[in-house]
């Protein structure tokens, strides 16, 4: 299919018939499913590296993670599926000898975890906050989860590029996409309202092993609460050690903020897999978006990007929330009126 190749350990393969590729500001990596019909026999194992392109431009750079053929008396047809260099920091575990280290900041840390795995670090924010005094490797977490432990405590954002690289983040660092408008550019709008994630209480506790400078901050805990959630639904998380970063209050309050902000999406597919310009939609990036019908008319953040290929040709599907969700909001004190934080509601509808 014009438009598509797939290079795996150096071979360009190209007559893909269907595809889908997803990434999205809040995964570790992006992810492709690809196949194509009379594949020849060819099989493709598992574990080779594989480079996806759109539009001869570059959407995800890592491994075929699956391999599937299939064979029947009129058609033989084979199906891969692949992600980022990135997986590999979700599936495995860290191993680190020693397993507690002193005086790294985050970028610093995220680079000592990503080396084993040849992940190059791209940091994008320009202030992550002072170095950690102690960063202790919990027994058997997975490098994500350790990077996910150390990028909250500094209300940082830990995604993927096309390149397969580890990204520090923050909302909207990908510029300005092309406008959103219903009944020019958009085919289809779906508005999604999902309150699972959501808690009434969001209590965070700063759990460091003490030293005689950190008295102050060690075990320290700070609450928030979402006036919106009416019935008890209490949210704790363990941090360790907040030293140099948001305090507890502040994460808290972040926490809450990202999960109400998130609870909102809407959902809008356009025709192809580019811009105006020429070049792919990317998440992380800010559109403005015009539809009467939900009431909205605002800039918003493309959360996640989907691009496929089918019987009805190429296509991509963008996710959108407030981008308030991801900022560092000041810390609302409780009062009658407001009663604590009230995060932002993504989407207001009319």
């Amino acid at each position: 299919m014009i438009g598509v190749s797939l290079t795996i350990e150096d071979r360009i393969f190209s007559g893909w018939t269907s595809l889908q590729v997803s990434s999205a500001i809040d995964a570790i990596a992006g992810e492709f499913n690809i196949s194509a019909e009379q594949s020849g026999g060819v099989l493709l194992y598992p574990g080779a590296s594989a480079v996806l392109k759109l539009e001869n431009q570059v959407v995800c750079s890592g491994y075929i993670t699956a391999s599937a053929a299939n064979i029947s008396a009129n058609e033989c047809g084979l199906s891969l599926k692949g992600a980022d260099k990135t997986v590999d920091l979700a599936d495995c575990s860290v191993i680190a000898e020693p397993d507690e280290w002193f005086n790294l900041n985050l970028y610093e840390i995220a680079v000592k975890l990503c080396r084993p795995f040849k992940v190059k670090v791209i940091n994008q924010v320009s202030d992550t906050g002072d170095a950690f005094k102690s960063f202790k490797i919990q027994p058997g977490e997975t490098v994500f989860d350790a990077l996910d432990r150390a990028a909250k405590a500094r209300a940082v954002l830990v995604t993927s590029d096309t390149s397969g690289n580890l990204v520090l983040t923050r909302a909207g660092l990908n510029g300005a996409a092309d406008d959103l408008v219903y009944g020019e550019n958009i085919l289809e709008a779906v508005l999604n309202s999902d309150w699972s994630n959501r808690f009434s209480n969001y209590v965070v506790k700063n759990q460091t092993v003490m030293t005689d400078d950190m008295q102050e901050n060690a075990n320290a805990s700070g609450t928030s609460e979402d006036l919106n959630v009416k019935r008890y639904r209490p949210l704790l998380q363990v941090i360790q050690n907040t030293e140099g970063g948001l305090a507890v209050s502040e994460l808290a309050a972040w926490e809450a903020c990202v999960r109400s902000g998130c609870s909102a999406s809407v959902e809008i597919t356009v025709e192809g897999w580019t811009q105006k310009s020429g070049l792919l939609w990317q998440k992380n990036a800010l559109s403005r978006v015009y539809i009467p019908r939900f009431g909205i008319n605002a800039n918003l953040l493309i959360k996640e990007v989907s691009f496929s290929l089918g019987n009805d040709g190429a296509k991509t599907k963008l996710s959108l929330v407030n981008p308030d969700a991801y900022k560092r909001l000041p810390v609302v004190k409780k009062s009658k009126d407001a009663g604590g934080l009230l995060p932002p509601d993504a989407i207001e509808i009319k």
